[in-house]
């Protein structure tokens, strides 16, 4: 098995016994792998004008890439907004190479706290960096649809992630109210969503036309340099690099790995870590229900009995590897 390194991502295991045990390591739905710092980076704000997405685009007619950068400064209403434009690059079944602009995004970003707008008009809250484990609130999109959809967004935990030698203040956030199943990604401040597009409706356009994006690809700004994402082949096949996009020349290198197996889960899981690392297994809620360590090389767990359900992994100084 080939395996390949990210920064941290949803997992998604199933998990099928119902008794809780005590002295277990892992399980279930999603696992969310965190890294833990000392200082927080929240100097530089989130959308400034150097910062540019790249964003893989996997449709049922074709694949390519979504690059959302920064157009203009502009007033709305009286407030500093800033306007980003997004070009669509796509590459069809019969091998039309296609290229189209996109409808424009808005931002405004001030102390921690991100606000968009698809129409200029509306603008909600997109995240809040500010925001403490258990917080919630409501965005609603404005335009594309025949209802009013709105979306909740809670902060299940707070904690730093080290990308590009730099220590982010990330939050895992669940979504839910899409009338899909309920989602958790981790959110990174300057980055935004690991695992899913920047604008979070889009999951719901993907039933209609495709969307317009998927998991990120790129991300630069003057602060981070460039990142390139590894989608560990959940991204586009679209050939296009990310030093081809004339982002920048620095790509994010990372550290330790661990690699679950197998997936789904049963009763036996083997965890392994290529260095020593403490971890925590909390539920949906944030409550911790294990704490543990994991040895350099294969960790064995089996008789595993935890309800079926969402939890998480945090795992200090680890990366994951599928």
């Amino acid at each position: 098995m080939k395996h390949k390194k990210l920064f941290s991502r949803n997992y998604f295991l199933q998990f099928n016994n119902k008794r809780i045990e005590a002295n277990l390591s892992i399980v279930s739905l999603i696992v969310i792998f965190v890294l833990f710092s000392g200082y927080i980076c929240l100097a530089q704000e989130f959308a400034s004008q150097d910062t540019k997405w790249v964003f893989d685009y996997n449709g049922a007619w074709s694949i390519g890439i979504t690059e959302i950068e920064f157009e203009k400064d502009t007033l709305i209403n009286g407030l500093k907004t800033r306007k980003f434009s997004k070009k669509a690059s796509r590459v069809t079944l019969d091998n039309r190479k296609l290229s189209f602009d996109l409808d424009p995004i808005y931002f405004r970003s001030d102390s921690g706290i991100v606000e968009y707008s698809e129409d200029g008009q509306y603008f909600d809250t997109l995240f809040n960096f500010n925001a403490v484990k258990g917080r919630s609130w409501k965005i609603y999109r404005h335009q594309g649809t025949m209802r009013t959809d709105s979306m909740e967004m809670v902060i299940v935990d707070t904690f730093i992630t080290r990308i590009a030698g730099m220590e982010l203040f990330s939050q895992a956030v669940y979504y839910g109210n899409l009338g899909l199943s309920p989602g958790i990604d981790t959110i990174y401040n300057f980055i935004g969503a690991r695992w899913s597009y920047l604008l979070p409706f889009d999951v719901l356009d993907v039933r209609s036309d495709g969307g317009e994006g998927g998991i990120i690809r790129c991300f630069k700004n003057d602060k981070l340099g460039l990142i390139a994402f590894d989608n560990m082949g959940y991204g586009s096949e679209y050939k296009t690099s990310c030093k081809d996009l004339s982002m920048s020349n620095s790509i994010d290198q990372l550290g330790g790995e661990i690699t679950i197996s197998p997936n789904p889960i049963n009763d036996f899981v083997e965890i392994f870590a290529n260095e020593k690392c403490s971890f925590q297994i909390m539920t949906s809620l944030g409550d911790v229900i294990y704490n543990g360590n994991l040895n350099k090389g294969n960790n064995n767990f089996e008789n595993i009995s935890l309800l079926p359900g969402i939890y998480f992994l945090t795992a200090q100084g680890i990366y994951l590897k599928n």
